[in-house]
């Protein structure tokens, strides 16, 4: 596998229930511009799940929120643990998910809930703001990422989307990126949220204060 974060130096991923999805994993947050620091600190923690799940004989298809919860609460008991574990767990476990749908066809790393509205999403910005393949790329896995961030498993009410919650994604996700994927990052959900009001799936004003 060719990675600038070569796995030999993350013990406990080698082998276990998620092996099969780490080097994918790691293709995907390093096409969003995750640092390579960042990109250490996530595959040592989903080593620790790794670790835990083959302990407990738990198979990768078994992971789910309250399995990532009962891994953290336990975790918590013998270390600090930092706010953003849980999202980091929900991305990677986001991956398993479309995992499961090999037999489809289906985008890389986009997770199959989120199809209905980013499908339409990557064509809008295809067919009518013309943007270049490796940029519709991009805007439509941060849109997806965004998707599985503020919603989890409720039902997807795109109606009650807020400017505070896209806000909220992007003072969370930016500082583990670089400056551009940054500056990437608002942009995406700036026209993101401009879809959604273009194609009446909201009536809302989505203003994002990427300062606030």
């Amino acid at each position: 596998m060719d990675t600038s974060v070569p796995l030999n130096t993350v013990g406990g991923l080698d082998s276990g229930p998620l092996y099969p999805f780490v080097a994918r994993y790691i293709t995907i947050v390093q096409e969003q511009g995750y640092k390579p620091t960042s990109i250490r600190y996530q595959l040592r923690l989903i080593a620790g799940l790794n670790r835990w799940l083959h302990r407990l004989r738990h198979r990768a298809e078994e992971v789910d929120d309250v399995i990532i919860g009962r891994f953290l609460r336990q975790r918590q008991r013998r270390r600090r643990t930092h706010c953003g574990e849980r999202s980091i767990l929900r991305r990677f476990c986001s991956l398993l998910a479309t995992g499961k749908c090999f037999g489809r066809k289906q985008r890389p790393g986009l997770s199959e809930r989120n199809a209905g509205i980013v499908e339409p999403y990557r064509q809008y910005l295809l067919k009518e703001r013309g943007l270049a393949v490796h940029t519709v790329s991009s805007y439509v896995r941060w849109a997806d990422q965004f998707l599985l961030s503020r919603f989890r498993r409720q039902p997807m009410r795109l109606g009650i989307l807020k400017g505070r919650d896209l806000t909220g994604f992007v003072q969370r996700s930016a500082p583990e990126c670089r400056p551009s994927r940054s500056i990437q990052l608002v942009a995406a959900l700036r026209s993101f949220s401009r879809f959604l009001r273009y194609s009446g799936r909201t009536d809302a004003e989505l203003e994002l204060n990427r300062a606030s």
